[in-house]
């Protein structure tokens, strides 16, 4: 490859803070996010609680939540494509091998199409309860699956039940609650220290962290007019 001259990103520092100004820092809301036990995809436009109290994460494949001692789960996944949960819980039961509708209940969820069904089966921990929900929304079909031991379907059955009836639609009022950190860009006072910025700023980063991101020494004063970077918690926006 032959080099060739090529124009600055930018041309003075200045510059070039301004075309970091807006960075979103962090995991981004728009792949799924969680306020408290609730959960939120804006991309998709759904929203679930999950049970308080419970661990919960956000992962590529699901969005999952477990007792403190991990005797039980819920997760929240993609199941399929279409506007038939029945037809795709059929799918799901001839690419499995295993009978998953021989206690399947249709239902309605907040106005979706659902199907809801348990099977119990045998694992290394003994018999398990898979608790199975299909539910359609916007072309795509969500599995939300439940699962506990057999003889503790009584004690989580309830946690189930009311995870799974919490699905439904995202509002406006349910984007409000989201929030994002973004990259900002702000002036610095004459001898303030990275402490005090973030004092100032209501910055979500702490001092040492301000320090790390610009380079400074944690205690280091500022000059008046130095551009330093910081990471604000802001309202979510609605990218769809």
């Amino acid at each position: 490859l032959r080099p060739q001259a090529a124009s600055p990103v930018a041309t003075t520092r200045r510059d070039f803070l301004s075309r970091l100004d807006g960075l979103l820092v962090g995991a981004d809301p728009a792949d799924g996010t969680f306020v408290d036990s609730r959960f939120f995809h804006p991309t998709l436009g759904i929203t679930l609680r999950f049970p308080a109290k419970w661990q919960t994460r956000n992962t590529p494949r699901a969005a999952v939540a477990h007792t403190q001692d991990k005797e039980a789960a819920l997760l929240l996944s993609v199941a399929g494509e279409g506007d038939d949960p029945v037809k795709v819980a059929r799918d799901a039961e001839k690419e499995a091998g295993v009978r998953l509708l021989e206690r399947a209940t249709v239902l309605d969820i907040n106005g979706l199409r659902a199907v809801r069904s348990p099977v119990t089966v045998q694992s290394a921990r003994g018999q398990m309860v898979l608790d199975f929900t299909w539910i359609a929304h916007g072309g795509i079909v969500y599995r939300i699956l439940g699962i506990s031991p057999a003889p503790r379907i009584a004690v989580y059955r309830p946690f189930f039940d009311q995870t799974a009836s919490s699905f439904r639609a995202m509002t406006p009022a349910d984007t409000a609650q989201i929030r994002e950190t973004r990259l900002r860009v702000v002036t610095a006072r004459n001898g303030e220290r990275p402490a005090e910025v973030a004092r100032r700023t209501g910055s979500a980063w702490s001092a040492d962290e301000i320090a790390v991101a610009n380079g400074l020494a944690a205690g280091a004063p500022l000059a008046a007019g130095q551009l330093i970077k910081i990471a604000v918690s802001e309202l979510y926006r609605d990218r769809r």
